[in-house]
């Protein structure tokens, strides 16, 4: 049962706690380069959601930037 309640809740997650979920392999908060290469469109666009230049993205990096695989779907377009 609690995988389905997993999933339930994944699927109402904003983005960025959806792909924090899925590649930070090592849960430390962070989605390293090396972490980030097992998802295309994320790594494509790394660098530029990567405010501070740290190498590492965090939850509210991704969170924020419209880059972010998910953040353009769930904003509004005119």
């Amino acid at each position: 049962a609690s995988d389905v309640y997993k999933r339930q809740v994944e699927a109402h997650a904003s983005p960025a706690k959806t792909l924090m979920q899925q590649l930070d392999t090592n849960k430390d908060g962070l989605i390293s380069l090396k972490e980030a290469v097992r998802h295309t469109e994320l790594l494509r666009n790394f660098g530029l959601i990567d405010d501070n230049e740290d190498g590492k993205l965090t939850e509210d990096e991704l969170a924020k930037s419209k880059l972010t695989p998910g953040n353009a779907k769930s904003a509004v377009s005119k």
